[in-house]
């Protein structure tokens, strides 16, 4: 049992399944598989969202940044002013959206590029990070590169809920 953890916390589980993320409020504990604990911090502000990347780094964001949490438990700050409402992670880079912005963060903190003025959600990522289909404005199906510029878009008539996009490249 730990402590802190009720039904307001959230959770996340590594892909590989060897390590699961619990946050109450500003506290954010690591523990393994095995439920013992190998990380405990906590963060000035409440925790928002988090998500463990394919590198098994911990991607977090709370109400006054963002932070990369890395295998070794060394944490950077990724951007002091972004409060992310998504974070995506493929296996090279991680991109977090805002109300209106959306920036992608190579694993080693550098900001890669940023979209300002738009909004989005549901990224999928296709060819381990070359490609990735967003959904804009529920309405449009964008696929951008991994440097951030269009590849092609699709305008439904329709209100979208988002799109997966499989390894052979088909959605």
């Amino acid at each position: 049992t730990y402590r802190g953890v009720d039904s307001n916390s959230q959770f996340c589980v590594s892909g590989d399944g060897t390590r699961i993320a619990l946050s109450e409020s500003n506290s954010l504990k690591v523990i393994s598989r095995f439920g013992e604990i190998s990380w405990d911090s906590t963060f000035e502000d409440k925790i928002r969202e988090f998500v463990f990347a394919p590198n098994n780094s911990l991607v977090v964001s709370t109400i006054s940044g963002l932070f990369l949490i890395e295998t070794d438990n060394k944490i950077v700050e990724l951007n002091s002013n972004f409060v992310a409402s998504e974070i995506s992670c493929s296996s090279d880079y991680l991109i977090v959206n805002s109300e209106d912005t959306m920036i992608a963060f190579s694993y080693t903190g550098t900001e890669l590029w940023k979209k300002e003025g738009i909004a989005t959600s549901r990224i999928s990522f296709s060819n381990e990070g070359g490609k990735h289909v967003l959904l804009m404005d529920s309405k449009v199906l964008v696929c951008l590169d991994s440097i951030g510029d269009e590849i092609w878009s699709y305008r439904s008539k329709d209100d979208l809920q988002g799109a997966y996009v499989l390894e052979s490249g088909y959605m």
